[in-house]
């Protein structure tokens, strides 16, 4: 939270960023889009401002963002005791506080000294904050204690909160998010969790998510069939969990999607969001699977996987998306492309409906088990016949958007002490 003395600090020139972002080995379209971001927005409120990534992989980062780039604290090491590892984070910054930062070493040295050296601290945009991933939450959570440590500007932002929250994760959220200047959340759903934490309503940022105005770029070469006046379906499949990723369950989506080419006359196209190791399940793999079981009849085609911002141009030209991912949806609409949102638990339902709320689309969504059993291709079809009147109403909520974004920023920009920057949204698009 904001302190009176922070009227006194300087603007913010050195920010530590983190997302959930590696290298190219596990590069995930949409968290690295959602720190890509809010990093050119950064340099275009703040030229010259010097920007420390927290990684994965911090060389491939440090090439890829030009920013500096240090290793995460270690939360994720596999078979790592969570709570000894916060201790030692605690005892290392208090550490620091009274030592020579030279000196610091062992546990999260790099993460503490860069936050020790910074002004501000930037936990972009992610869904991980819930009981699926334990140590993301350790993590965001111990960074924003280390910021508060050595009293810096604190931005939570473009977060999904939830929905599930185990105790002990619940009460961690609930001691540190109020030490944020801002905590910026992408649905209602999230906002009124946030609520039930006990944090202030005027540090609550209602938002769009952080990818939504992505700059796009094409592809240094172009796929072919964008070549071609044939429309087409914009495909996007995580691997689903091993109770549905079955043949018969493969095969009834292969006969949806054989229907909807059918009846739409559309190519399908699939674009996986997720580099997975090999011999790993991933969206490249489960689409092929897909592909091979749609034989030679139905026309398909397996993209690579883009950069970020080469995915969020690719997927801005199709005709119609549907996808069990969050980033593709988000993507096609503020593209204005009509999307199709398939959700198989509570935590990928409160995603797909926040991003199709901010649209007012949420009637096109569905669950998974009821899509398996004949409603994907019939809500699929249906949104294809009324794509052009959906196409106009995005278009019709591209200011509503804009004044959201602009107006986040402005709050950001506030907090860091800059002087307020209209740098328009056109360029965005």
């Amino acid at each position: 939270m904001t302190t009176e003395n922070s009227v006194l600090r300087p603007p913010a020139n050195s920010i530590v960023i983190v997302g959930d972002i590696g290298g190219a080995a596990w590069y995930h379209v949409g968290d690295e889009a959602m720190l890509a971001a809010n990093i050119s927005w950064l340099r275009r409120l703040r030229p010259g401002l010097v920007l420390t990534a927290i990684s994965g992989d911090p060389t491939w980062t440090a090439e890829h963002y030009r920013v500096n780039a240090v290793p995460q604290i270690g939360f994720a090491t596999k078979g790592v005791d969570l709570a000894r590892l916060w201790t030692d984070i605690h005892r290392n910054v208090e550490l620091l506080k009274i030592s020579d930062p030279i000196a610091l070493a062992g546990t999260g040295a790099e993460v503490i000294t860069a936050i020790a050296n910074a002004d501000a601290v930037i936990v972009s945009g992610g869904g991980n904050l819930c009981s699926f991933w334990p140590a993301h939450v350790y993590d965001r959570m111990a960074i924003v204690r280390i910021a508060h440590a050595f009293n810096k500007r604190i931005l939570v932002i473009g977060q999904t909160i939830g929905p599930n929250l185990d105790f002990p994760q619940r009460q961690l959220l609930e001691r540190t998010l109020s030490l944020a200047d801002v905590v910026g959340v992408r649905e209602v759903y999230s906002a009124s969790l946030v609520e039930s934490l006990g944090i202030d309503k005027h540090l609550i940022l209602n938002q769009l998510d952080d990818a939504w105005f992505l700059s796009s770029t094409a592809p240094t070469l172009i796929p072919s069939f964008l070549k071609k006046s044939r429309p087409w379906i914009g495909l996007t499949f995580a691997p689903f969990s091993n109770s549905t990723l079955t043949d018969n369950s493969l095969r009834a989506l292969v006969e949806q999607l054989s229907t909807i080419a059918d009846m739409t006359g559309a190519e399908l196209v699939f674009m996986p969001h997720w580099a997975a190791p090999p011999h790993c399940n991933s969206d490249s793999s489960l689409a092929q699977r897909i592909i091979d079981l749609l034989g030679e009849r139905i026309s398909a085609v397996l993209l690579p996987i883009y950069t970020a911002e080469e995915a969020c141009w690719v997927t801005r030209q199709a005709s119609m998306i549907v996808s069990s991912r969050y980033h593709p949806i988000v993507f096609g609409l503020s593209g204005h492309v009509p999307c199709f949102g398939i959700y198989s638990n509570e935590y990928t339902r409160v995603r797909q409906m926040g991003a199709l709320r901010h649209a007012n689309q949420e009637e096109w969504a569905m669950d998974l088990s009821s899509c398996l059993s004949g409603g994907l291709a019939k809500a699929a079809i249906a949104l294809w016949e009324r794509r052009t009147a959906v196409r106009e109403h995005l278009i019709s909520c591209q200011d509503h958007w804009q004044q959201i974004e602009i107006g986040k920023w402005s709050r950001l920009s506030a907090i860091l002490d800059w002087q307020t920057v209209d740098v328009g949204l056109s360029s965005f698009q």
